[in-house]
């Protein structure tokens, strides 16, 4: 787990596609309580109420999208974040230096969550940050073709969970590339999902993923 410290953000202004109130944010465990979301055309950004504090993420930095299930009781939109790619401010131990986990990892990565006051928004919430991260490609994957690098994968996440792979997709050749934290950030999300075992509503037990090609 890494925690970080909210840092002053201005609220954006340019290519906001949504402005999103009444959403709790959840970084890794840090309870960041009740702020706004911005989805805009360049970045992600959420500013905590009553402040001028808060984070901005770059799509490039955003490995990994989607939306929990809708059986869900704690509906969120989640991403899996590439540290290394992220202007956040990592926190301070007391003896001033950073906080690093037990063994280094080259691709640290975090998992963030916006609850909605209004989970029924959620897929709307979806739609924009796919819509915008289409028009962000990722400048240092060679192979983004001319539909971007960003691919919608839907199924069961149990089912993913049994099989041992994240996704499947039979016109999808190349493996899904997860650093062990990553895939740890994403399991401990997906654990917390109370998934219909017994085949219920397809459309409610499906879970949408975004992942760097």
């Amino acid at each position: 787990m890494t925690l970080i410290t909210l840092t002053r953000v201005s609220e954006p202004t340019q290519g906001v596609r949504h402005e999103h109130t009444q959403t709790k944010c959840v970084w890794d465990d840090q309870n960041f309580g009740i702020g706004t979301l911005y989805i805009t055309e360049s970045v992600v950004v959420w500013i905590k109420d009553g402040s001028e504090a808060g984070f901005t993420l770059t799509y490039q930095s955003i490995g990994v999208y989607g939306q929990t299930s809708s059986n869900d009781p704690d509906q969120a939109l989640f991403m899996v974040v590439d540290l290394n790619r992220t202007d956040v401010q990592i926190a301070k131990q007391a003896n001033g230096e950073a906080e690093e986990n037990d063994e280094e990892d080259e691709n640290p990565t975090a998992s963030v969550r916006f609850f909605p006051e209004d989970p029924t928004s959620l897929p709307f919430l979806l739609s924009i940050l796919q819509e915008c991260q289409a028009l962000n490609p990722d400048p240092e994957d060679d192979q983004a073709d001319d539909y971007g690098e960003h691919i919608l994968m839907e199924g069961n996440i149990s089912d993913l969970q049994a099989s041992g792979d994240w996704y499947t997709h039979e016109t999808m050749d190349d493996e899904v590339q997860l650093s062990e934290q990553g895939r740890e950030n994403l399991e401990r999300i997906v654990g917390t999902l109370n998934i219909d075992q017994n085949g219920g509503d397809q459309d409610q037990s499906r879970e949408h993923f975004m992942e760097e090609d």
